[in-house]
């Protein structure tokens, strides 16, 4: 069975997408697993291909071969397989070099234009709810923010700074902030989550 475990990347036609694997912007978090897990047991790219009268060559092993859609192909290079890293399904065409799961392979063959699109025209094609959720406004997350390493302006920091000839009433006006040199970045991401959830955002 065709597999690449030193690849970590899906490569789509015409440069349409090149990204490390699974880096799905916007959505690479637990709100859409189990959109994405729904539609993995409902969306196969050998069905895609047939529907569109492409025929595909069963190998007994849960995918197949058949013509490239992505390119003047003549003889099978595609392959269909189940990735032995995660058991989900991959293409891959040994002719063009296109690979992917199955969403790059519905993204690329139906010419959605992200994956946000592809996931969503998916959910409806196959009667799944798309899930609730609402991303905090941008202006939002930059009060946390301000507010965040404001509250990290500790006496001897205030202290220092008003010797550098900048007052406390300066740096509240202004909004400055802290950041330590050990990155707080994973505090206030943690900090924002957990502040969306009982607002359901």
């Amino acid at each position: 069975m065709p597999d690449d475990p030193g690849d970590n990347r899906s490569v789509v036609p015409g440069s349409r997408a090149c990204r490390p694997k699974g880096d799905y912007p916007r959505l690479m978090n637990g709100t859409y697993d189990d959109l994405r897990a729904a539609l993995r047991e409902r969306v196969h790219s050998a069905d895609l291909l047939q529907a569109r009268g492409v025929p595909v060559r069963p190998n007994g092993r849960g995918g197949g071969t058949a013509l490239c859609p992505f390119h003047d192909d003549h003889r099978p290079s595609l392959s269909i397989y189940r990735s032995r890293r995660d058991d989900t399904e991959r293409f891959r065409c040994w002719s063009c070099g296109s690979r992917g799961d199955v969403f790059d392979f519905a993204q690329a063959l139906l010419d959605y234009p992200d994956h946000t699109a592809t996931l969503r025209a998916l959910a409806r094609e196959h009667h799944l709810t798309w899930p609730e959720h609402q991303e905090p406004a941008s202006s939002d997350i930059l009060d946390r923010a301000a507010q965040f390493y404001g509250n990290r302006l500790t006496a001897p920091i205030l202290h220092y700074l008003a010797g550098r000839g900048f007052p406390e009433a300066f740096l509240r006006q202004r909004r400055i902030g802290y950041a330590p040199v050990s990155s707080t970045r994973d505090m206030f991401v943690r900090e924002i989550r957990g502040a969306a959830r009982p607002n359901g955002t």
